[in-house]
């Protein structure tokens, strides 16, 4: 959900709305938070025992680490857009 469209549905809430809208917002935010946290301790470098591991499992772990960068930013991009639209459209 865009900012920019939450921003135009706000435009006619009734208080009662406002106030829902406000506590999912509120709920999102604490979800994609926890998530973050999740996606932070597994971006911290890990150390491998090169005698024990594998070439293959090397690869899986970068291509991973990868991927969990891309939803990083992901995440950084919608915490972003919530915490907007939560602060209002002068934010």
């Amino acid at each position: 959900m865009s900012a920019t469209f939450l921003h135009r549905m706000n435009d006619g809430l009734t208080t009662a709305q406002r106030a829902t809208l406000r506590t999912e917002l509120e709920r999102i935010l604490a979800r994609l938070e926890k998530s973050m946290a999740v996606t932070a301790e597994s971006l911290r470098p890990r150390a491998l025992d090169q005698t024990s591991v594998g070439r293959l499992s090397r690869i899986d772990t970068l291509q991973n680490q990868g991927l969990t960068r891309n939803l990083q930013e992901r995440e950084q991009r919608k915490l972003g857009a919530v915490v907007r639209q939560r602060c209002g459209p002068s934010v």
